[in-house]
This record gives structure tokens, sequence and C-alpha cells, in this order.
């Protein structure tokens, strides 16, 4: 059923690309959009995990409503950014401008599985840039090690409190 449906549709819009560009719009800004309604309730303020569930009073703790969306946002990444350099011009921005706001997301919902897999997806993206000789490989290869080292060190110190030197430098 499923596959004859996402046949359907793609027979629909394979020829249509005024409609693929609009659907590529709306991609982008849900994504976005969503994304703030998440952080915002991560962030404290109130009725926004309300009116998203529509109940009245939402008892549940945002970070725990929160985490499945991390990783979903956290798979949305590359094909936001697709849609944004497929479209070109302001919106090849705000495509780009998803990826940040996905990676909060999963650092305020404390998802260190999507923090994980956003990590290798940035190191394989890394690397396939790297094979195909790209200008900025340098660059991206030291961001990315960067990156590494500070999620690294983030879980470390989220996970095990404090690193303690004590004893470390000098026998006590």
């Amino acid at each position: 059923m499923f596959v004859g449906a996402a046949m359907l549709v793609w027979a629909v819009l394979r020829n249509n690309t005024g409609t693929q560009r609009f659907l590529w719009k709306v991609l982008i800004v849900a994504a976005i959009a969503m994304t703030l309604a998440a952080m915002l309730s991560l962030a404290g303020v109130p009725l926004i995990l309300s009116v998203l569930k529509f109940k009245i009073i939402a008892r549940e703790r945002p970070d725990l409503a929160f985490k499945a969306y991390a990783a979903a946002a956290m798979c949305l990444v590359p094909i936001v950014a697709w849609a944004g350099v497929r479209l070109s011009g302001q919106w090849r921005w705000w495509g780009y401008a998803f990826a940040p706001l996905a990676l909060s997301l999963m650092v305020l919902a404390h998802n260190r599985a999507a923090i994980a897999g956003f990590l290798a997806m940035a190191v394989m993206a890394v690397t396939l840039l790297a094979l195909g000789r790209h200008k900025h490989t340098k660059i991206l290869s030291a961001s990315a090690l960067a990156v590494v080292i500070g999620a690294i060190a983030w879980v470390r110190t989220k996970e095990l409190g404090e690193p303690s030197l004590k004893g470390l430098f000098a026998p006590e």
C-alpha cells in the first residue's frame, strides 16, 4: 500500500518541476519552524508542547517528548540541505541553517544517539568530499575533527561530570 502510494506521488511529481520546487520550499520552512518550536519548548517556553500535542495541558517532559524528533531532525539534515541547494539563492542558506538548528535540538533534548549519528554523517560527508578532491578539504577536515573532539568532550563531561585532575600530574 505504502509503496503504491509512493509510486503514485513520484509519477505525479516526476514531470512537474513547479510542484517539486514548491514542496522543497515547504520542506525547508516546515523543518525549520518545527525545530524552532521544539527548541523554544525545550528552553522553557510554556504551552508549545501542549499546542503541538493538541492537549490543554501536556504533562510530558519536553526533553523526552522531543527526543524522537531530534533523531528525525538528524536524518532530515542532508535532505533539507539538498533541497536548499536544488532551489539555490536564499533557499540554499535556509537549507544550510537547518543543520546547526538540528544539532542544537539534539543537544537540548539530550539525545546522544542522534548526536553520534550526526557526527558519523559529518565524518562521512568530509570523507566523500576529500575523495572527490573538493577545494575546501583541509578546512572541512579540520572542522570535522574539531566537532568530533568537542562532541567527545561534551559527552564525557555530561555523563561522567567534570574530569578530575587530582593525582594526574603528581602523586599524592
